[in-house]
């Protein structure tokens, strides 16, 4: 089933078909999970989630809402829910993240076209549910090598990179959030969805409490540089690096730490600065949008032409 070219993408979606979804190719593994946590999650005897890359599901209505929860190994799932019926759609488990979706089958408008590969978890099984001849079935988990098709291998070992980078995102233990920001920001490792200007703040911030204020700008200009080249984009005239905005949220920082207890634990003031200098039209006080949308000003340090820093930059 999965390797059959006669399978094309599907559409599915939740009750009241606020959030649809279509699938752009088959799975890449079709578990039937038989373990107590999906039986209570489901309020059934049974899960039957559809493996897939995330970045092969796509959206066609309202996105769903991601609910954290728990899960058996302890670091949690979270679960996309319609924010209206909440009908549970898919999750993203600990392991691979939001890199790998487990599509609920169900929820497809053609649930026929998906049985189970293998069913996991039998130990726990409801002891009516009889389990077809010939489908796999192990009372725990199983080796990916030995049960799944090639072309699924070769899928999963191109998502292996992903993979790998999400897990360096993930905080280590007692790893402020803050920390965490910078951490994998200088590593090249921050989800590009996580880079916020909200974490500009705070992975700004991060740099001015370790560095004078000339370092820090040289470490935040080849870091943004670098960074944005990693995830995709570019620096160039019109995207990517900016120094005059850079330059102006290191002033802005540094003035507000003149005037902040630095002894406050690290996401205190990084809330603090969020507070202070999160409004995004801030630069505009002191620049035209013409100004501060110029090559100059992307190439370079453009003086504000509205009002003038205080102290100067």
């Amino acid at each position: 089933m999965l390797n059959d070219p006669s399978v094309t993408a599907l559409e599915g979606g939740c009750d009241c078909r606020r959030v649809r979804y279509r699938l752009e190719s088959p799975p890449l593994f079709v578990h039937c999970c038989h373990c107590r946590w999906c039986q209570r999650e489901t309020g059934s005897s049974f899960a039957h989630n559809a493996m897939i890359e995330a970045d092969r599901v796509t959206p066609l209505g309202e996105r769903p809402e991601l609910v954290a929860t728990p899960s058996a190994s302890g670091r949690g799932q979270r679960i996309a829910r319609c924010p209206s019926c909440r009908i549970a759609l898919w999750s993203h488990y600990a392991g691979a993240g939001p890199v790998v979706s487990f599509v609920r089958v169900g929820t497809l408008d053609d649930p026929d076209r998906w049985p189970p590969d293998i069913h996991i978890f039998t130990a726990s099984k409801q002891p009516w549910v009889a389990i077809p001849p010939g489908v796999p079935a192990v009372a725990g988990y199983y080796e990916r090598e030995q049960h799944w098709p090639a072309a699924s291998l070769e899928r999963w070992r191109a998502l292996t990179p992903r993979i790998d980078a999400y897990r360096a995102s993930l905080p280590l233990p007692g790893e402020s959030a803050t920390d965490r920001l910078a951490r994998t920001f200088r590593a090249r490792t921050l989800p590009k969805e996580e880079w916020t200007h909200e974490a500009h703040l705070h992975v700004g911030l991060w740099h001015l409490l370790h560095f004078s204020a000339e370092e820090a700008l040289v470490q935040l200009r080849d870091g943004i540089c670098s960074y944005n080249e990693a995830t995709g984009g570019e620096n160039t005239d019109s995207s990517g690096y900016h120094e005059t905005i850079t330059r102006f949220y290191v002033w802005a920082i540094t003035r507000f730490l003149a005037g902040a207890d630095r002894s406050r634990p690290v996401d205190e003031l990084a809330a603090q600065v969020v507070h202070a200098l999160g409004a995004r039209d801030l630069p505009f006080r002191y620049w035209s949008r013409e100004r501060l949308f110029s090559v100059e000003a992307r190439r370079g340090w453009a003086r504000p032409d509205l009002e003038q820093l205080d102290p100067p930059a």
